[in-house]
Formats: structure tokens, C-alpha cells, sequence
């Protein structure tokens, strides 16, 4: 008997298991409705034996190892480049332009709120005042 590595065995047995069920498959009556799926079957065997031609078993075997020597320390940066530089600044300013504006408007926002947060209080009162006229 010989020894297989656990790939080599889950392969063997899903091999086995398309061929149990090929074989399954060959046993059962054909009914004149099923001649596709004969044809179908005749057509995956032909893959099937074009596939196992075209891709023998290998065995593998363990990767050599190579030994590249390794250097100490941090990888060096690449120099960024004088426009690349520039253009880095410019978005930093335009994100700081926009990030100012957003503020300013959320902040004229809130003010905004508080002031209809108090009309509504006011027509609340208003409406309730009418209602116990009606009453």
C-alpha cells in the first residue's frame, strides 16, 4: 500500500465518486425523454478521458528552498517628487478649505434647527390655545 498525501486521497475519492455516479447513471433505463442526457453523459466521459490525457498525475515533492540573504531595518522610502509633493499639499489645503466649510455650514445649520425647534413650540402652543376656544 502505498502512501498519499491528504490532496492526492480527497482528489482519488471525488474521482471515485464521478465515476460511481457515472456508472449509477450508465445501470439506469433511458426513456426516449432522456436521449439528451445520454448524449450529455457520452460528452462528459469524452472530457473526462481528454482532461485526464492532457493532465497526468504528479507527484510533488517539497520546494527547494533558497536562501536570499536579508537586510536589517526598515526598507528605505523612495524620494517623493517635487510636483507629486505639490500636489500632495494643494489636496491637504483644499481638504482643510472644505473641511472649514463644513463646519460653518453645520454650525448655521444648528442654528437654524434651534429656531424652528422654537416656532414649532410656538404654533404647539398656539394650536392649543384654539382647541380649548372650540371646547
Amino acid at each position: 500500500m502505498e502512501k498519499i498525501t491528504k490532496d492526492e486521497f480527497k482528489r482519488r475519492m471525488r474521482a471515485a465518486e464521478i465515476e460511481k455516479r457515472i456508472n449509477e447513471a450508465d445501470t439506469k433505463p433511458i426513456d426516449e425523454d432522456d436521449i439528451i442526457a445520454k448524449e450529455n453523459h457520452a460528452l462528459a466521459l469524452d472530457i473526462k478521458a481528454k482532461y485526464a490525457e492532457t493532465h497526468p498525475t504528479q507527484k510533488r515533492g517539497p520546494k527547494p528552498k533558497t536562501e536570499t540573504p536579508k537586510k536589517p531595518g526598515r526598507p528605505k522610502k523612495e524620494p517623493v517628487a517635487a510636483e507629486q509633493e505639490e500636489s500632495l499639499r494643494f489636496l491637504i489645503g483644499v481638504a482643510r478649505g472644505r473641511t472649514s466649510e463644513i463646519i460653518h455650514n453645520s454650525e448655521a445649520h444648528i442654528k437654524t434647527a434651534g429656531k424652528l425647534a422654537d416656532l414649532a413650540e410656538i404654533y404647539d402652543t398656539h394650536i392649543k390655545r384654539v382647541e380649548e376656544m372650540l371646547k
